[in-house]
């Protein structure tokens, strides 16, 4: 599915997928994608006659439960889906999708991202399911496997018993997006405090890939803004004010405070990677969070 006919349509691309796709309807730029959608991770289980076996694992997990208990019902699971095939029928549309986004230069790297149903919705999910950046074209199918087995992760399995979601409530579809050689990169709260000065919206950012400010290991660079004008003098990186204009944006999209990752590429041009609700107080004291 293209990324923007993905936009609302999260029972068949899942939620970053779906919300990505509204981004790019509203306008603003994003790296080229696509979503190999839930139907292929349904097909995908249909055809290695995994449906009733996973549903039997799942049926043992209990919580409260014992952690190595999870962990070996967790194992197996995974297992499964890794050493299982990806239909031919899925593989000849990636490779179709792979041949036109070539003919537009995109050659890879490749940024393979999860994307299941209620993931970055009103149940976060934040940091349970895999994302796997720089992966070349040849390696693709593997990693789609283990994107598609990370939905088993104790973590995830845990997540969804607590929020009540059943496993067909939540098919995994998977982004396949254009790897930015990224500049700068960062995140953007559309709300959030700011000490005494009342709410902000915060621009973060750190040199290189984002990764760096997830894992706390580079200091980010921060731009604070007043709701409506700005917080502090006038910021010596002229690009946050382009990135204030689009979080304010997508705030009025979604209908609520976003929580928004983006990068600069090498020639100064910016793009959204994701897009989602941003949950509870954001404080002043986020510097080096992810």
């Amino acid at each position: 599915l293209d990324m923007a006919d993905a936009a609302g349509r999260e029972e068949l691309a899942g939620g970053k997928a779906a919300a990505l796709g509204r981004v790019l309807q509203a306008g603003l730029p994003a790296p080229h994608s696509f979503v190999v959608t839930t139907r292929g991770f349904n097909l995908f289980l249909d055809r290695n006659n995994l449906r009733h076996r996973l549903d039997e694992l799942l049926a043992e997990v209990r919580l409260p439960d014992r952690g190595d208990r999870l962990v070996e019902l967790s194992s197996e699971m995974e297992a499964m889906i890794r050493e299982g095939e990806v239909p031919g029928e899925v593989l000849g549309e990636i490779e179709a999708r792979l041949a036109e986004l070539g003919r537009l230069g995109c050659t890879g790297p490749w940024a393979i991202r999860s994307s299941a149903a209620h993931e970055d919705g009103e149940k976060s999910f934040a940091g349970q399911y895999e994302s796997v950046l720089g992966v070349a074209e040849a390696d693709i199918p593997v990693v789609y496997r283990e994107i598609l087995a990370g939905k088993y992760s104790p973590r995830a399995i845990a997540y969804r018993v607590r929020c009540g979601l059943a496993d067909q409530e939540t098919p995994m579809a998977v982004i396949v997006m254009e790897m930015i050689q990224a500049r700068t990169s960062g995140v953007i709260y559309t709300r959030e405090k700011a000490g005494g000065a009342g709410e902000s919206l915060s621009v973060y950012a750190v040199a290189g890939t984002g990764g760096r400010l997830v894992d706390g290991s580079a200091e980010p660079e921060i731009h604070r803004f007043r709701r409506g004008e700005e917080l502090r003098e006038e910021p010596k990186w002229p690009t946050a004010k382009s990135l204030v204009e689009w979080g304010l944006r997508l705030e009025e999209l979604f209908g609520g405070p976003q929580d928004i990752e983006w990068c600069e590429d090498k020639r100064g041009d910016c793009h959204i990677l994701q897009c989602r609700p941003l949950h509870g107080e954001r404080e002043e004291d986020m510097a080096g969070e992810g």
